[in-house]
């Protein structure tokens, strides 16, 4: 069957400045390529239902000048490489319709909006969203219907994702439609990696960490980091630690402690505190889901009030955040029962500000990054943040501390409001010599 296109012809000198003007005017046709006519002329394929007196008119005394405009049908044009690929959406939908004619069913609209659109490639695996293939006709075509998906594809294996479940864990709900196992392989910044151990293979392999104490509670999660140990050979560097770590029994060790958990990692910092060496203190990296609607913005306790030396209630409260096995041994190592501080942290008149005089430590010279609060909410969270690990420390430890805003990292955005920060916490006692 011939077909045939209208199209400009022109020298083909002029051929780029025509193509450029008629693609501007939405003129060009795109399904069909430009092609060099046996005189050397080019042909342009257009859309003539756009094609006026005014535009021909245009192309030969303001775009090209000298350049002669041709208007005439060629027959058979060839195709453009982007109408010439079929898409796989286009192919899934051919190959599937034999399948269901072939079947005795007819094909119908329903069952062409059945089809997925959209789905997500890891590796060899597709993973297909829940809304498509709902129709009661699809089971009866397993397990070919995932074979041709799989073929058209371009995939060895076909998931098709759920509703992430209401537990603990968040689990996600995936079912595996076509291949042997659902594990995937990642190769990110040179490591390798099957679905989990985003923070703790980095440490391992590029942070130069010697050792590193990993918690995790889900037991999927765990099968999978110890495999990802295994693969990247660092598996005697990294002790995995099954459960809730508020109930870790470990104390006095760590030189940095990394808290994860989003919305809020702030269950974690009673025993993050009960981590960190106590002789010299260390880094805390705080992530943290930080909402910017305005009437959020006094939801975090005022700094100006939190009068730790004049509030026995506070204490009570923070001492009551700990581990008690922590507090049973603050309370055996030290001659006072009742915990020190370094000043009231309620601000006079004469005050200085809040960063030099509330946290930052003796002798410490470091300073917050300009700009790095692009919010005052930021601000409120680190500052207020700062101040709670201070008072951890000095309830847990009976002695004075200070802390240091080091940094605060933008990592990402969740809609308009929501912006998912780390702050990087240097925390140490004051007697520590650095």
């Amino acid at each position: 069957m011939q077909t045939e296109s209208f199209t400009i012809v022109t020298q083909a000198q002029f051929a780029q400045q025509y193509r450029e003007y008629l693609e501007a005017n939405g003129i060009l046709n795109t399904a069909y390529r430009l092609q060099k006519q046996p005189d050397g002329t080019v042909a342009l394929p257009v859309l003539y239902s756009k094609l006026s007196q005014h535009h021909l008119l245009n192309l030969r005394n303001s775009v090209a000048l000298g350049s002669t405009c041709t208007v005439t049908k060629i027959k058979n044009p060839i195709l453009s490489k982007k109408s010439s690929v079929k898409s796989c959406h286009k192919q899934l939908q051919e190959e599937l319709s034999e399948l269901v004619k072939h079947a005795g069913v007819s094909w119908t609209h329903q069952l062409k909006h059945d089809l997925p659109r959209v789905w997500k490639r890891h590796g060899d695996m597709i993973i297909l969203n829940e809304s498509a293939f709902q129709a009661d006709i699809w089971k009866t075509l397993e397990p070919g219907l995932w074979l041709v998906v799989a073929n058209v594809l371009g995939a060895k294996r076909i998931a098709k994702a759920g509703r992430v479940s209401a537990d603990g864990f968040r689990t996600p709900k995936v079912t595996l439609l076509l291949g042997n196992d659902a594990w995937v392989h990642h190769i990110d910044n040179g490591i390798s990696a099957k679905g989990i151990g985003y923070f703790t293979l980095p440490f391992l392999m590029h942070a130069g960490a010697a050792f590193v104490h990993a918690c995790e509670w889900n037991p999927h999660a765990v099968a999978a980091l110890l495999k990802n140990l295994e693969l990247n050979k660092v598996s005697h560097r990294c002790k995995v630690h099954k459960g809730d770590n508020r109930q870790l029994s470990l104390c006095n060790l760590a030189d940095r402690v990394n808290l994860g958990l989003i919305p809020s990692s702030e269950e974690g910092w009673p025993v993050a505190c009960q981590l960190l060496r106590e002789d010299k203190g260390g880094i805390f990296h705080i992530h943290h889901n930080i909402s910017l609607y305005g009437e959020n913005r006094n939801a975090h306790f005022e700094r100006q009030n939190f009068d730790i030396s004049s509030s026995k209630a506070q204490k009570q409260n923070l001492t009551a955040e700990l581990p008690a096995s922590s507090i049973e041994r603050s309370r055996s190592s030290s001659d006072s029962t009742t915990p020190t501080f370094t000043s009231s942290l309620k601000k006079d008149a004469n005050e200085e500000s809040i960063y030099n005089l509330r946290w930052k430590g003796p002798g410490n010279q470091s300073k917050i990054e300009k700009g790095v609060f692009t919010h005052p909410e930021w601000q409120a969270w680190a500052e207020t943040v700062a101040l709670r690990i201070k008072c951890l420390f000095e309830t847990l430890h009976a002695k004075p501390w200070w802390t240091n805003i080091l940094h605060l990292e933008h990592v990402k955005s969740y809609a308009p409001h929501v912006d998912h920060v780390v702050l990087d916490l240097e925390c140490r006692p004051c007697d520590v010599n650095l």
